[in-house]
């Protein structure tokens, strides 16, 4: 008598090949497959024009925050940050910033929120440093990459025209062609230069000069620090004395450290970055060359020119007669992020 093994009392015939010791069949259309999470879901885009609201939610959580127009000041962790057309600020999970003037803009700006999908792509990228995750970036101000304001652009192009927010659509199909497969292409290329340029900020802690990783991390800090004072008081006769009690070091102390980070002195970088505002605004701007040369903080026209002679081999109004559109505040951009990562 033959015993059948695969069966017991009172339970069902086994599916077709399970008794001879063949494995069954799966059907693959009876079983759809679940699509795959857009890392765009859930994450928003919004434009703030002067004199808007900004919306508590873009006050909290990780985004990347750009100006179009004037300058955007905000209180991150006690400090105040100004943000220009040359400048961007990332900031991680877990941070909250606010407007300096009353929760309304004085710039025009853009904020993109990160939703959880995006930081939970950031962290498959790999770690910062061991037990840092890759979405964790470093509360300062980067000087603003050509490539990340074309990602930016293409962004915004996914939205209707003035809109005041674009969020992805919590069911859009990933793998379709449109918006919502460019929006996620064009998200996917610009949180990876972040986590690239983060990784490249964070190397340049390395080359601080400390027994103790605590101590190089602090130090690191401090010129970060610095490195804002900089970027917010440029128009400002600014004194390596005034950047060193920003930091809360010593100008010797300061010197050594900067150095060692950023491979030049905080003068040299406080030159650069005046050049870097007055390019775009020879670029992009019609103002007189007193009043580039006041708002960049070089203060005379003279000045203006002498420094742009020396660094570029012509005035200012040269400058201006032989460049359209964007290429001079490209061209700066592209030499300032040089020395320094997004």
């Amino acid at each position: 008598m033959h015993l059948d093994v695969t069966r017991t009392p009172g339970s069902a015939p086994p599916p077709a090949g399970v008794a001879d010791g063949r494995r069954p069949r799966s059907d693959s259309r009876s079983t759809p497959q679940a699509p795959p999470t857009s890392i765009a879901r859930r994450s928003r885009l919004l434009r703030i024009e002067p004199g808007q609201s900004i919306p508590d939610d873009a006050c909290t959580g990780a985004q990347l925050r750009l100006v179009h127009d004037g300058v955007d000041e905000v209180i991150l962790g006690g400090r105040h940050l100004h943000i220009d057309a040359d400048t961007c600020l990332l900031v991680g999970p877990g941070q909250r910033l606010s407007s300096a003037h009353g929760g309304r803009s004085r710039a025009a700006l853009s904020i993109l929120v990160f939703g959880p999908e995006a930081l939970a792509h950031a962290r498959s990228l790999g770690e910062f440093e061991l037990g840092v995750p890759a979405d964790d970036f470093l509360p300062t101000l980067r000087p603003r990459l050509p490539t990340v304001s074309r990602l930016f652009e293409r962004l915004e192009r996914r939205g209707p025209a003035g809109a005041h927010r674009v969020s992805m659509p919590p069911d859009a199909d990933v793998g379709a062609d449109g918006d919502a497969g460019d929006f996620q292409a064009q998200l996917r290329g610009l949180i990876a230069l972040l986590v690239d340029a983060e990784r490249c900020l964070r190397l340049r802690a390395q080359a601080i000069a400390s027994v103790k990783p605590s101590t190089r991390r602090e130090l690191f800090r401090r010129v970060l620090v610095a490195t804002d004072h900089i970027h917010g008081h440029y128009q400002q006769r600014l004194a390596l004395d005034d950047i060193a009690a920003a930091a809360c070091l010593s100008r010797f102390h300061l010197l050594r450290l900067f150095g060692q980070v950023h491979g030049d002195t905080p003068h040299a970088y406080l030159m650069r970055k005046r050049r870097s505002v007055a390019l775009r605004l020879l670029a992009s701007t019609r103002a007189g060359l007193d009043d580039i040369a006041v708002q960049s903080g070089f203060g005379t026209r003279s000045s203006l020119f002498r420094h742009l002679r020396s660094e570029l081999g012509a005035g200012g109004q040269s400058i201006r007669d032989r460049v359209t559109g964007r290429a001079a505040h490209r061209l700066v951009l592209e030499s300032f992020a040089c020395s320094t990562p997004v």
